[in-house]
């Protein structure tokens, strides 16, 4: 083997051990950057955990010290609360309306509005011409019931939203009544007069 082979071959063994000592210099160095960046991470986040669960128990200890500020304690004016809901407040100036806006009861809902609320009944009438109210069940209603629960004045509203159909809201009582109206009158229909009906 001749003496420029032999150079050769010991200049390329000190490379790639040169190489090799540089390569495991730089790894040792930058594993050690990103633990310390891991633990910096970690410490950051320990700390923040630590504070949170601090100011939770800060928190709880406090409500439970004080029973007016807890969340679940239904508020003092839940009454007014729910006659909102129900679209019974009383309107004033600055709401847009007049002073003592009485609320009607009851009163004429659009198509739209019929059945919305999952707390109150539904009841379907069908009206004669004759001035004759039943329910979907065959029974027929007295003026003092219609006028309780729909009103006398609700047949008037037929063609406001749909031209056989009304709809009523009776807040007190809880209900949405359907009132459709039928051409014919109550004996035309069935042949007799309602006041012959079994009650």
């Amino acid at each position: 083997m001749s003496k420029s082979m032999v150079n050769i071959l010991i200049f390329a063994a000190g490379a790639a051990i040169g190489s090799l000592a540089t390569w495991k210099f730089f790894e040792t160095k930058y594993k050690r950057i990103a633990q310390e960046e891991i633990d910096s991470v970690k410490e950051v986040f320990y700390r923040w955990k630590k504070e949170k669960v601090s100011e939770e128990s800060k928190l709880v200890s406090e409500n439970d010290a004080d029973e007016d500020d807890n969340p679940y304690k239904l508020p003092d004016n839940v009454n007014e609360l729910y006659a909102k809901i129900l679209g019974k407040e009383k309107y004033t100036e600055e709401k847009g309306g007049a002073e003592e806006m009485p609320i009607i009861n009851p009163r004429i809902i659009t198509p739209e509005e019929f059945a919305e609320n999952p707390a109150y009944d539904t009841i379907s009438f069908t009206y004669y011409e004759d001035d004759v109210y039943e329910d979907e069940w065959g029974v027929v209603y007295s003026k003092d019931d219609i006028e309780a629960s729909v009103g006398l004045d609700a047949v008037n509203h037929f063609g406001e939203y749909e031209e056989d159909s009304v709809f009523v809201r009776n807040d007190d009582m809880m209900c949405d009544y359907e009132i459709l109206r039928d051409t014919r009158t109550y004996r035309e229909t069935y042949g007799k007069d309602p006041d012959t009906v079994d009650e």
